[in-house]
């Protein structure tokens, strides 16, 4: 017993063997109550609008990753961060998924749930329809008909490679 040695923890111990923490950046809007990306007026030296670009800069690379040949999407951190910090999140969400992936190619993360076949194409329409808890985001994928039946996974996969050759085979 007279061995053991009691320490905090083992950064303490071997300093050097691990990376710094990194601190993890809030949110905007949450602390200080929910951002109008549709205002314009000034509260405390800042509208809501360029509150709301600080916020998307912030969010985009939370859960935005970007990669040589894909992009992997978190649509539930997505959702989460838009429906505790905007009004008329569904709203903003949406316009955001198609600034970031109209008419790209998806590759994973997107299924059918009555037959768990997974889909894949170009999307050509986002629908968002969540509730409180859960995004319920739907895609129309090119040269198919849209289905009640198909549904965004918490993380979806966009193809960087067959996206810019279907670019050129429609």
């Amino acid at each position: 017993m007279k061995h053991l040695k009691y320490f905090e923890s083992i950064r303490d111990e071997f300093p050097g063997m691990f990376e710094p923490r990194k601190e993890i950046k809030s949110v905007p809007g949450f602390e200080d109550g929910t951002i109008d990306p549709d205002d314009d007026y000034v509260y405390d030296g800042m509208s809501d609008k360029e509150r709301y670009k600080d916020f998307l800069k912030i969010v985009k690379e939370r859960n935005i990753q970007e990669a040589e040949t894909e992009t992997i999407i978190n649509i539930k951190g997505l959702f989460e961060d838009f429906y505790m910090s905007i009004q008329h999140h569904n709203k903003h969400l949406k316009i955001l998924l198609e600034d970031e992936i109209l008419g790209k190619y998806i590759s994973d993360g997107f299924i059918n749930y009555m037959t768990n076949k997974k889909q894949q194409g170009i999307i050509e329409k986002i629908y968002v329809d969540s509730d409180e808890y859960t995004p319920m985001i739907n895609f129309k994928l090119n040269n198919r008909p849209h289905l009640d039946s198909t549904m965004c996974q918490n993380t979806i996969i966009l193809d960087k490679i067959k996206t810019a050759t279907n670019k050129y085979n429609l």
